[in-house]
């Protein structure tokens, strides 16, 4: 008998948690009835929520990602990135070390594919204030590295106007993710001026720039109010809902909806605005405000067979709208995809901030900034914190994680006392 072959592409917390309740539905499966193959570029999956906080210095880069193969006993690992997909044939062109080192065939047939992709961010232009979105632990770490030779580049200036010049930084971005990344821009720059001289911390200048009008990334009202007070508490200029954004040197020129203009200053540009994969075979929408798969209620992407998607580049075909992508929702996804496509075997436990049949969800935005959203209502404080972590963190291999979340979330308003670099966990 020949064994049904699922493939699932992703390197993120969409393809761990996809892996994961695949893996548990196998559990209990005859050997050769179904067989699952996870294609990933990279031994660990990043658990993009956290990785701002990598950026800020609360969590060591260990403790925002999670190593693939110790955790899936039934689905194998195959270390490739993918070239293309032929959906008339039903194979995946793939190259990579595993390919390379003949562990793993090119093309590979499937009978169902998941898309569990992570979205990408821009390249920067030429401009050398101009960097990228951090979206993995290797490169926050690289941007905190950028973000504190500026600060001790500034430290050297006798002159205030020049290093409130030098520590501007704008971060462009249309999600939540965005908002997360400027939330740790800021605090590591005010807690690192407490530790430079001649630095005060109202030298400090972050901007957020965003094309939406709306951050919670659809979410509803209460969520877009509890991200807008997050960051205007923490000292964030919000420009919001802009048309156009030229920028040359540090003068970023600003056109809203309404052709209002105005000028901002910024030596760092971090570019936010993430865009989901390309792969000849499977092309994505684009727009001015969103990109990414269309999916039907199924998870199956429009206009093909046997391929779905899930995960922050899924977009609703209904509404148009992307679908509830918060790491509580995904993991429901990933639990009823896997139920879909394998019937029978034991079941991946549901995380307990996503009920059937209720509108109760939780939003991130740093360690112990979050909210759990029921219907029109956002609760933040420690509750939404460690909320939202618990969503995130049941992904993990092991519980002990969630007993965890309410310490992170206090140490990371102990950490603020402490300066820009320890951490509770540390090793």
């Amino acid at each position: 008998m020949t064994p049904r072959r699922i493939v699932i592409v992703g390197a993120g917390l969409s393809a761990l948690a996809m892996a994961r309740a695949m893996d548990f539905r196998l559990d209990r499966l005859a050997q050769g009835t179904v067989e699952v193959t996870l294609i990933t570029p990279s031994p660990s999956a990043d658990l993009t929520p956290l990785v701002p906080s990598v950026m800020s210095g609360t969590l060591s880069p260990w403790q925002a990602a999670i190593p693939f193969r110790p955790w899936l006993r039934h689905v194998k690992v195959v270390h490739a990135k993918l070239d293309r997909v032929d959906s008339s044939t039903r194979q995946l062109q793939l190259s990579g070390p595993s390919v390379e080192a003949s562990l793993c065939e090119s093309p590979l047939g499937y009978d169902a594919l998941i898309l569990a992709p992570e979205p990408l961010v821009a390249s920067p232009s030429d401009n050398s204030n101009e960097v990228p979105c951090p979206i993995d632990c290797a490169r926050a770490m690289d941007l905190r590295g950028r973000i504190l030779a500026l600060m001790t580049s500034a430290s050297l200036n006798e002159s205030s106007r020049h290093r409130r010049a030098k520590l501007a930084v704008a971060v462009i971005g249309n999600d939540a993710y965005a908002a997360s990344i400027a939330l740790s821009t800021s605090r590591l720059l005010r807690e690192a001026s407490r530790f430079v001289d001649r630095v005060a911390i109202d030298e400090v200048a972050v901007s957020l720039i965003s094309t939406a009008p709306d951050l919670s990334g659809g979410l509803g009202p209460a969520a877009s109010r509890f991200v807008q007070n997050s960051l205007e508490n923490e000292g964030i200029s919000l420009h919001l809902d802009i048309r156009q954004v030229t920028i040359e040197g540090s003068n970023l020129a600003l056109c809203d909806r309404s052709n209002q203009s105005k000028n901002i200053e910024a030596t760092t540009v971090i570019q936010a605005q993430r865009h989901a994969p390309q792969w000849p075979g499977v092309e994505p929408i684009c727009d001015e405000n969103r990109s990414g798969f269309a999916v039907k209620a199924t998870g199956e992407l429009v206009g093909s067979d046997a391929i779905f998607v899930l995960g922050p580049c899924a977009i609703d075909e209904g509404s148009a709208m992307k679908a509830s992508n918060t790491p509580a929702s995904v993991l429901v996804q990933a639990q009823r995809l896997a139920e879909q496509l394998v019937p029978s075997g034991r079941a991946f436990v549901k995380p307990r901030a996503v009920r059937e049949g209720i509108k109760l969800d939780a939003l991130h935005l740093s360690l112990d900034r979050g909210a759990v959203l029921f219907g029109n209502r956002a609760i933040g404080g420690l509750l939404g914190a460690v909320a939202a972590q618990r969503a995130i963190l049941a992904v993990g291999p092991s519980s002990w994680w969630h007993l965890l979340s309410p310490l992170i979330a206090l140490n990371a308003r102990s950490a603020r006392s402490n300066g820009p670099f320890p951490s509770l966990l540390e090793p």
